[in-house]
């Protein structure tokens, strides 16, 4: 791949002018934000209920600009003893969005634990 040679190279004049496009294309930083939501349970159905019901209110609330991909298990999906579930949320509208991330975070899910990261570090 011409992005990895470019990486590897320490090229990072060819490497940004090869992925900046796609990335725009996409909607991928840093032409937008990046939101992970993880709900994590001792029981995975519940884990995975949550996150679908997130998703569900993120895609009713139809903020402009703003993409929830399907929601999946992370690369890691037991951690500590707990399932683990993620949605990733890209939007040009953080400001817009905000009051619905709040809300999320305050909701209520028996069993359940809810984590929003804005621009994550990592998504292991």
């Amino acid at each position: 791949s011409p992005t990895v040679k470019f990486a590897v190279e320490h090229d990072y004049k060819k490497f940004f002018a090869k992925t900046l496009p796609h990335r725009q294309m996409l909607l991928y930083p840093p032409f937008s934000r990046l939101i992970r939501i993880i709900t994590t349970s001792k029981d995975h159905e519940l884990a995975e209920q949550a996150i679908r019901k997130i998703h569900r209110w993120i895609v009713m609330s139809s903020v402009p600009g703003t993409i929830p991909l399907a929601p999946t298990k992370p690369p890691i999906p037991k951690l500590r003893g707990e399932y683990r579930w993620h949605l990733l949320v890209k939007t040009t509208q953080i400001k817009k969005l905000l009051p619905l991330l709040r809300a999320v975070a305050k909701a209520e899910f028996k069993n359940v634990k809810v984590r929003i990261d804005v621009d994550p570090y990592d998504m292991m």
